[in-house]
């Protein structure tokens, strides 16, 4: 998958294939990292294999409980499931291991908007977009949220407690 964005000519799936043979020959030469079976369910959420995408990261977390990034990968299929609801509590654990993580922000922001807890939604889409100012998708996601709770009106630089 890394050759594909980094401009070598090859179609993404055939990409994604190749990573997913090394990917799986890595873990039979040593199963006790977590960090291949995050990349897999990485790859199978751009698939849109969101069942086996959240087998990996489950796996991935019963290796390593305290892999951040793994709860956001599991979260983020659920989401991607419409089961924002259930995403909420792995995506709190994610923020909680690593506050820093503008993935994990942002798809709580995604799950507590989904969720119709927008208050809660706009405060993690804020905090994403601190750790990530030029990404679109959290700015998005902010304005969306403002729209789904009524406010008609947005203004730059708008408190979370004017809506």
């Amino acid at each position: 998958m890394l050759d594909y964005r980094e401009g070598i000519n090859r179609p993404p799936e055939e990409s994604e294939k190749l990573a997913l043979e090394s990917l799986n020959k890595s873990i039979s030469l040593d199963d006790s990292s977590s960090q291949p079976y995050v990349i897999i369910s990485q790859i199978y959420l751009h698939q849109r294999q969101y069942e086996k995408a959240y087998k990996e990261a489950e796996k991935a977390i019963v290796l390593n409980p305290n892999d951040a990034e793994a709860y956001a990968n599991s979260g983020y299929t659920l989401i991607c499931q419409g089961k924002s609801s259930e995403a909420i509590t792995l995506l709190k654990k994610a923020v909680t291991l690593d506050p820093y993580s503008f993935p994990s922000h942002w798809f709580l922001g995604v799950a507590y908007c989904d969720a119709k807890q927008y208050e809660k939604a706009i405060l993690e889409c804020r905090k994403a977009i601190k750790l990530n100012p030029s990404n679109p998708w959290a700015r998005a996601r902010l304005v969306a949220t403002y729209i789904f709770c009524g406010q008609k009106k947005i203004r730059p630089g708008m408190k979370h407690k004017e809506y």
